[in-house]
């Protein structure tokens, strides 16, 4: 097991080295197309900062509805708290928010790890449910609008929607002791997400604010690609946001960094656009993405952690991995 996690870190270390290597690289080649960053206005960078508060809050209090409904009496604000926190540790460590939640949780408000399982398993089905869900309603009000739309959207589309199995059928637990660690594992996740399904008005609350992450992301998208002159239809920035988004599901590299920049420029270039320009907009969005970070994270850092003592120490991120 040791081993393996040796191989894994070593993995990720070396595609982080190369990523930043290639990303250097790429901008210098392309510096014409990032030089347009520089003119970018206020207004532009203020509307897409306001929409990136709402989806913030928006992530925060879908959070906090499956908080309650695992034990923990956690309000919007010490969600909105620990999501920017979270955050944070996203962008130098794989998995670093998800383990700072289970880690926050515990020490806080006493749930095990043994039942993190099933928030992250709700939360993982709800957004990809519902992002497949406004895939599909932005692609047929685009053909509406006589326009085409990615064979690809709608692929993703299909295959988001079967994920709403996972609302009505239960894990096969007859052969799960027989598997050992992974049995047990996939036994929480049944156990957890079973208890959570049967919260219908929780489910519903997570389903609304995880409608309102994906438009108000679909928002900023928007404003990045008018705020560097290039057109594009708010309901196709809105089915970007929600593809580029599921690129974060398995996350090698921290922050995403090249894989978040290709899809952009993939998606772009499916639109009829050049694949530079969608690297650049994924440069604007992670630098303002980046930037309220930065700026969120020391208030709730200091509240959140500092004021009550919560450690977030090696052994607890070794634990919970």
């Amino acid at each position: 097991m040791k081993s393996d996690s040796k191989l894994i870190k070593f993995i990720r270390t070396v595609s982080t080295v190369l990523v930043l290597a290639y990303s250097a690289y790429y901008l210098y080649i392309n510096a014409d197309y990032f030089r347009v960053l520089l003119e970018i206005k206020w207004e532009s960078l203020s509307l897409m900062s306001f929409f990136i508060l709402v989806n913030i809050y928006a992530s925060a209090s879908e959070n906090s509805a499956l908080f309650q409904a695992l034990g923990a009496p956690i309000g919007n604000i010490e969600s909105f708290r620990l999501t920017n926190v979270s955050a944070f540790f996203n962008l130098f460590l794989p998995q670093g928010g998800t383990i700072t939640k289970a880690v926050y949780l515990k020490q806080k408000h006493g749930i095990p790890y043994s039942k993190t399982p099933a928030l992250f398993l709700g939360l993982l089905v709800i957004y990809i449910l519902i992002g497949s869900g406004v895939i599909l309603i932005t692609n047929l009000a685009t053909l509406l609008m006589g326009k085409a739309v990615p064979l690809i959207f709608w692929i993703v589309a299909c295959f988001g929607c079967a994920s709403g199995i996972l609302f009505i059928v239960d894990f096969p637990k007859g052969a799960l002791p027989k598997m050992g660690k992974i049995g047990i594992l996939i036994s929480n996740y049944s156990d957890g997400w079973k208890s959570l399904r049967a919260n219908k008005s929780c489910l519903i609350k997570a389903c609304i604010w995880q409608f309102i992450i994906f438009v108000s992301a679909g928002v900023w998208v928007s404003t990045a690609y008018y705020s560097l002159g290039l057109k594009i239809n708010p309901l196709l920035g809105i089915s970007l946001s929600v593809l580029i988004s599921f690129t974060n599901i398995l996350t090698i590299v921290p922050g995403n960094l090249g894989i978040q920049e290709a899809a952009y420029g993939y998606f772009t270039y499916l639109t009829g656009m050049p694949f530079a320009q969608g690297v650049v907009v994924s440069a604007l969005v992670r630098v303002v993405l980046l930037s309220m970070t930065l700026l969120l994270t020391p208030a709730s850092w200091y509240y959140l952690f500092y004021k009550q003592n919560i450690k977030l120490s090696r052994q607890s991120f070794i634990e919970i991995q």
